[in-house]
């Protein structure tokens, strides 16, 4: 009788003690963000190849909406035309926050919500914008991403040193 009980004991922990392979639903550390932080650097430095190679050749990425798409290439080329009206610009890391998450249809996704800062070329303004993306990804690789910001200061600040040159 002790020795049944001894055995069943031993199954019964054997089978509790059985981690898991799923990842956790929830996280702020993990592999995921890490990349989405090195994408970022890679943003920052101009490292164009390094930024694009993140995704996939399917890739697409939504800025400010849900409608229209572009490739990790067109998206390239618009940050660098973009970016030229700057000498610094990034992302505010003290209050940077990220999370992965997995929906309940198994997809993953890193939510990332921060302070963009840019310094104008022509006049020094620094313009702050608050923006959020969330990114999804399949085998360590970025398929699909959606980010939103408000443009106004942006486009303000911009509309102003084209109405400064005229």
């Amino acid at each position: 009788m002790i020795r049944n009980t001894f055995l069943i004991a031993i199954i019964l922990f054997s089978l509790c003690s059985c981690k898991s392979e799923k990842p956790d639903r929830y996280t702020k550390n993990c592999a995921e963000i890490d990349l989405l932080r090195k994408g970022m650097v890679y943003y920052e430095n101009g490292e164009w190849e390094k930024w694009e190679s993140q995704y996939t050749d399917s890739a697409k990425i939504y800025q400010n909406t849900w409608l229209d798409h572009t490739t990790p290439a067109e998206t390239r080329k618009k940050h660098e035309a973009l970016l030229a009206n700057f000498s610094s610009y990034g992302f505010e890391r003290e209050d940077l926050s990220m999370e992965r998450i997995i929906n309940d249809k198994g997809k993953m996704w890193v939510n990332s919500w921060g302070l963009w800062r840019g310094t104008l070329n022509h006049n020094n303004q620094t313009i702050e914008i608050p923006i959020h993306l969330t990114v999804e990804f399949v085998d360590g690789k970025i398929v699909q991403e959606i980010g939103l910001w408000d443009t106004a200061p942006l486009k303000e600040a911009l509309d102003n040193l084209d109405y400064a040159a005229k």
